[in-house]
């Protein structure tokens, strides 16, 4: 079961990222959301990520109150404020569950979920309506267009608050990046992000997202949910031109991949992205690439096996973190991990796995990102290393650690 954390935000189902109606009302709760700091919603938001203020247990219980004497929990028809006081009495141990195992009569099967998610006691802020109860009236575009998807009172403000937590926009989300997604599995996408922080320094992430419906601990499926598990590896800037050079490495000598082919994949691929101008520092490292072009060629030259560390990168100068790149059979690892000096190791944090039928498609999202300091000059510079299958300049060793200067 995915734990809650400082990272976790709210999400709309990948369907549903599709529809044009719910896609217009998610931007429109969004803006209102972001005019107005006094709404659930923005206090929510805020708690979450420490903005602001922090609402505490306290805070969120003085909420709750507040919800079932208002007007509109008055107006609510004997059903609905039953269901109400089901989703208040929900023990601690709850959770959302998420997958294609899901019945039509709305049972589980005997497999049960592909993904539990705990449920959080201010989740019932969502599911009760209070949230959303607060955008009405707000703007009559708003009213009109809501009222038009979901014409049930309480569904719609259900729909509206869990709008509200996923909409983009709202959340401070840390970095800016592209993403690839990967092969469904059971009703479950893995979606892949690349960029670069405010500073231009690399950041990737991984998370599987839901296809179809979020079922709440009450039974109820929504197009909404908390999202799953978000696993976040951070490095220094400058570093994507090793990355690349790493993954194609990887894909050439691990998998057998012949180079010529592997080079014409990536340049078919590369027609068919949009590129981005670069942000505030994608004009950086013009000249970067060409000694990490060799270092790929020494890493295809001299083989690559299970458990080789491809690279092992700074987070930051003068910090014990480290970002490393390590070959496994299923695909490369990435990780972030911590220097251990009295054993001379590296106690890992956290990690996750890009499959080797996937870098392809991440090597061209690092490619289009331009969130880093990195060019796409440069990147291209490693990739005709790769067509060539010689060094643009010169490696006479393995770079086995690369520390920032």
């Amino acid at each position: 079961m995915t734990e809650r954390n400082w990272q976790g935000d709210w999400q709309v189902s990948l369907d549903t990222e599709d529809d044009p109606k719910i896609q217009l009302l998610s931007d429109l709760v969004g803006g209102t959301v972001r005019a107005n700091s006094e709404f659930i919603a923005a206090q929510l938001i805020s708690a979450r990520y420490s903005f602001e203020t922090i609402l505490g247990d306290d805070g969120v219980e003085d909420l709750i109150d507040a919800s079932v004497k208002s007007d509109f929990y008055d107006g609510l028809s004997r059903d609905d404020k039953k269901h109400v006081a089901n989703i208040l009495e929900l023990p601690d141990e709850s959770v959302w569950r998420y997958g294609s195992k899901l019945h039509t009569d709305g049972l589980w099967d005997a497999q049960g979920p592909v993904a539990e998610v705990a449920f959080e006691r201010s989740d019932a802020l969502v599911l009760n309506g209070a949230v959303g109860a607060e955008l009405f009236g707000v703007s009559k575009r708003l009213d009109r267009l809501s009222a038009a998807v979901e014409p049930d009172m309480f569904r719609r403000a259900v729909l509206l608050g869990g709008l509200a937590m996923a909409g983009k926009g709202v959340y401070f989300r840390g970095f800016d990046g592209d993403f690839y997604r990967g092969k469904e599995h059971d009703g479950l996408v893995p979606e892949t992000t690349i960029g670069g922080d405010m500073h231009g320094d690399f950041r990737t992430y991984r998370q599987d997202r839901f296809r179809h419906d979020a079922i709440d601990p009450t039974g109820q499926s929504h197009v909404f949910g908390p999202s799953l598990e978000r696993t976040l590896i951070p490095a220094y800037h400058s570093t994507e031109t090793y990355i690349l050079g790493s993954l194609l490495a990887y894909r050439a000598a691990f998998t057998g991949v012949e180079r010529q082919g592997l080079f014409s994949n990536l340049v078919h691929k590369a027609a068919t992205v949009t590129y981005r101008p670069g942000g505030a520092f994608g004009d950086y490292g013009q000249d970067d690439g060409h000694h990490e072009a060799g270092f790929m060629d020494y890493l295809i030259t001299q083989g690559i096996e299970e458990g080789d560390i491809l690279a092992n990168l700074t987070f930051l100068p003068q910090n014990s973190s480290r970002f490393i790149l390590t070959a496994k059979n299923e695909g490369v690892e990435f990780a972030l991990g911590t220097e251990n000096k009295e054993n001379e190791t590296i106690d890992m944090i956290r990690s996750f796995v890009v499959p080797a039928d996937e870098i392809e498609d991440y090597a061209i999202t690092l490619l289009q990102s331009g969130h880093g300091r990195t060019s796409q000059s440069a990147l291209l510079n490693v990739m005709a290393g790769l067509r060539d299958g010689k060094s643009a300049g010169s490696a006479t060793h393995r770079p086995f650690s690369i520390d920032a200067q």
